[in-house]
């Protein structure tokens, strides 16, 4: 009954109800609705994009990947000139799907989203990065690597972006095992605060390729003052 109703409900056009729906159905694994699933990948609303792309990720049916590449690939086209809310976060959830199922015919597209010149979000940038260390994993690709150490070393762009792709690009070396890059993933990690994010990717990418184990960081001593009650400052005994 429950998966009847939520069938539905994604048939309708009250897009409450298809976003709730496709989070249902996609969590219980109904492949039945795969087919109506691939045909919201085109609403209108983010919600539904977003739910029914995350949907087919989960689902994971290998017949459905041409399918979705294609659409992956047009939404890809079109956001060099459109931002449309929602596409970001659905092109992500397409990307780890192809990861997920080893797509390869997805390598090309994926490697679009490496350049820093390319226009997008920083969720299928990411996402894209990451698919391209299943697709590589324990196969080098020199050109690809020495493209992650450029984006490890980018200055300039928005932080939060930016902090997901220097993540995602030392897992990808990691997982690839590009011993080439050690050397640069190691002077890396001498530059990044040892407690943030990227600092444990690095750790976890060297880790990979060499098996080399790093001592635990232990917790983060942060002092703070201002208090209205604080102890008195300590006198020496000595001083006048």
């Amino acid at each position: 009954p429950v998966r009847d109703s939520a069938m539905e409900l994604l048939s309708q056009e009250s897009w409450r109800g298809q976003e709730q729906a496709a989070l249902l159905l996609g969590g219980l694994d109904h492949e039945p609705a795969a087919d109506r699933l691939l045909e919201l990948l085109q609403s209108e609303r983010p919600e539904v994009m977003i739910a029914s792309a995350w949907a087919l990720r989960v689902q994971a049916i290998p017949e459905l990947l041409p399918q979705m590449f294609a659409h992956a690939r047009r939404q890809s086209e079109i956001r060099q000139t459109t931002a449309i809310p929602g596409l970001d976060e659905q092109v992500a959830h397409l990307f780890e799907a192809f990861a997920l199922m080893h797509y390869a015919p997805a390598d090309e597209l994926l490697r679009s989203y490496v350049p820093k010149i390319m226009v997008n979000g920083n969720y299928s940038r990411g996402a894209a990065v990451w698919a391209l260390g299943h697709l590589h994993a324990g196969l080098p690709d020199e050109e690809l690597a020495a493209q992650l150490v450029e984006r490890m070393n980018d200055t300039a762009g928005i932080p939060s972006e930016l902090q997901i792709i220097f993540r995602m690009s030392a897992t990808t070396l990691g997982r690839m095992q590009a011993a080439s890059q050690l050397t640069a993933l190691r002077e890396r990690l001498d530059r990044t605060y040892p407690y943030d994010p990227v600092a444990y990717s690095i750790r976890w990418a060297i880790h990979e390729i060499t098996g080399e184990e790093f001592p635990e960081l232990g917790p983060i001593v942060i002092p703070r003052s201002g208090w209205f009650l604080e102890p008195v400052p300590r006198v020496d005994a000595d001083s006048p």
